[in-house]
């Protein structure tokens, strides 16, 4: 029963922890989510293109240390973020943080699943009603299926991002040469008159993510040390997930959308 329900009202056992390859596609995938790409193309609004990068790196390294600093409690108790919760603030606090932890989370659920819903829709030129039911019933299923349905979205996922980015940064780039100078401008704002400052764009980069890496427990239980942890968050969520926060960048410059 605990097997089926990812062991959520349970510790992991030692033998069904997995090890450091299959834990980098775990993290991989966990951070693959639509809103990034359109974060990075929003930092862009009157901030030079130099201090929205270091908005971005250095936002990663505040949420690297969260998941690090939970991940160190995480492997040593093997349990969900919600009981783990019951450690630091009681019965009555756990429920509270898993109350504060289902609205936010839902909150996430509604405006992904509506951005890639009218993403999709306005691509293939049909009613959003069309998509976004099914894309939340297939979200659905991945919640349910919990850390095996995120171990299957990095194997998927990541081969795609590696493979499929630099090919479509080519077509990009065949089809508007001269865009190269746009994007490697000093400042290249997408809608003229916005602007963001650098402090501000650093606390989005830590609220784009925040809830997720509160809830990193629910992978770093899975992992078979604490090395591990330091390890995946750092390629995570440093390098990686600049990657995926800025894929969306070059196209948002040059389509000006």
């Amino acid at each position: 029963m605990d097997e089926r329900a990812d062991f959520a009202v349970s510790p992991v056992p030692a033998g069904q922890r997995t090890g450091f390859m299959g834990n980098l596609f775990v993290f991989s995938g966990w951070t693959v989510w639509a809103g990034g790409p359109l974060f990075a193309v929003f930092l862009l609004q009157g901030l030079p293109l130099w201090q929205a990068l270091l908005a971005t790196l250095l936002g990663g390294l505040v949420l690297f240390a969260v998941v690090t600093l939970l991940g160190k409690i995480a492997t040593s108790k093997g349990v969900t973020t919600y009981l783990l919760a019951n450690y630091s603030f009681g019965q009555s606090g756990m429920r509270f943080v898993g109350l504060i932890m289902f609205v936010a989370i839902s909150g996430w659920f509604a405006v992904s699943t509506g951005w890639c819903g009218n993403l999709i829709a306005g691509a293939l030129g049909i009613s959003n009603w069309y998509v976004i039911p099914l894309l939340a019933f297939i979200y659905g299923i991945a919640a349910i299926m919990g850390y095996r349905a995120v171990t299957t979205v990095g194997y998927i996922t990541m081969p795609i991002l590696i493979v499929l980015f630099p090919v479509l940064l080519i077509v990009v780039w065949i089809n508007n040469p001269t865009g190269t100078t746009a994007v490697m401008s000093v400042n290249v704002p997408v809608i003229a008159g916005a602007a963001i400052a650098f402090p501000y764009a650093i606390g989005l980069m830590i609220n784009n993510w925040i809830m997720g890496c509160a809830s990193s427990p629910d992978l770093t239980r899975y992992t078979k040390s604490f090395k591990h942890v330091i390890i995946l968050a750092a390629l995570t969520l440093i390098p990686l997930y600049t990657f995926i926060n800025w894929m969306g960048t070059p196209y948002g410059v040059l389509t000006g959308n």
